[in-house]
């Protein structure tokens, strides 16, 4: 006889012929193994467990647009000042739009900050550099749009380290997300066109926060 595998609203045997609404002991199993990242924020909103048969138990991805929707990047990057000079690169946008910014990016699955932030001084500068200072720490939080009409609610978490070079030689980066990388004076910071955290970064660098926090917009 043919395995009856009950999954949900039906159960099916052989190809798919309809035979109970009652779940199994496989059907169980089968969504024991699925992420319920989803179904574990439902819970924290309300801890009334769900029920066999409600669509929130079967299709747990479909449970909260908002929560698919969130991105969060945890980035680290350096302010190297040698000389009243600090050491930039020049990101490129999407777009095209090119920007200086704090040589650094995002950090890998398991990888250190630290590790990440010397990693990403070597590929966009060509400089080895160790940290020597924890400055603090930015977040910033936007919204961009996505296909079909969705969107992304992305918060960017930026880990800011004083660094120092310790070896190497200044080179650009190919095929990555920077073009150029130099040393600016910092008199002429501010008339070169940069994203925010290179303020960010250097007033961090500057003042030393006690928390690690630089003040925006009252907050």
């Amino acid at each position: 006889m043919a395995e009856t595998r009950h999954c949900g609203r039906y159960a099916m045997r052989g190809k798919g012929e309809i035979q109970s609404p009652r779940p199994s002991a496989w059907c169980r199993e089968a969504f024991a193994r699925l992420p319920h990242t989803a179904m574990e924020h439902r819970r924290r909103r309300d801890p009334t467990p769900l029920k066999w048969g409600s669509w929130a138990y079967v299709y747990p991805h479909r449970m909260n647009k908002q929560l698919r929707n969130r991105e969060l990047r945890v980035a680290a990057y350096a302010v190297c000042v040698r000389e009243e000079q600090i050491l930039l690169a020049r990101w490129v946008a999407r777009d095209g739009a090119k920007k200086w910014t704090l040589p650094g990016g995002g950090m890998d699955h398991g990888e250190d900050p630290l590790d990440t932030v010397v990693r990403e001084v070597e590929e966009e500068t060509g400089y080895a550099s160790e940290m020597t200072a924890l400055l603090g720490l930015d977040t910033i939080r936007r919204q961009y749009p996505r296909r079909l009409g969705a969107f992304a609610d992305f918060q960017g978490l930026r880990i800011v380290y004083e660094g120092r070079v310790t070896g190497g030689e200044l080179r650009h980066e190919t095929d990555g997300s920077t073009d150029l990388a130099a040393w600016h004076p910092l008199a002429s910071v501010t008339g070169l066109e940069r994203v925010e955290l290179v303020d960010i970064g250097l007033e961090l660098w500057r003042s030393r926060p006690p928390v690690g926090r630089v003040v925006r917009n009252g907050r």
